[in-house]
């Protein structure tokens, strides 16, 4: 018996969470190969979310020294159980020089399918919600909806 499509979808939201954190962004864009990921008015592709990634966030000594915490995870599977839309709650811790704080609370919109029995994403929207100091997060003034 396979594992159960909740725990894997669920898995999938947490595994982004960490290639972020540890900085193994060419393993979160991973996740999104068969997806499309909307940032802002964007869309992009897995390649177009490695580079955002890259480019806008800010490593100290190789790491963004950030923990996302995922939660309020809804999972609703379409009747016939083999695609899924996903709400998820983030907020984003950072630590540096000795001080840890939220620096950002938000969500993802996401879609996921599935073949012979396994899961994948097919479409992420971020929204953002409270946001603290981002200046040592990100190296650009993120877009309010």
């Amino acid at each position: 018996m396979g594992t159960p499509a909740e725990v894997q979808i669920t898995n999938l939201i947490h595994r982004y969470a960490h290639y972020i954190d540890t900085a193994r962004f060419e393993d979160a864009a991973d996740l999104f190969r068969r997806a499309v990921v909307v940032m802002g008015n964007r869309e992009l592709d897995a390649d177009g979310a490695l580079e955002g990634w890259r480019r806008t966030i800010v490593l100290h000594d190789g790491l963004p020294r950030t923990h996302h915490l995922m939660h309020n995870v809804i999972i609703d599977f379409d009747a016939d159980g083999t695609s899924a839309v996903v709400e998820t709650k983030y907020t984003v811790f950072q630590g540096l020089d000795g001080t840890i704080q939220p620096v950002i609370t938000g969500g993802y919109h996401d879609r996921f399918g599935s073949e012979n029995g396994e899961w994948f994403f097919t479409r992420r929207e971020y929204w953002m919600g409270l946001t603290g100091d981002l200046s040592r997060h990100v190296s650009y003034e993120l877009p309010r909806e």
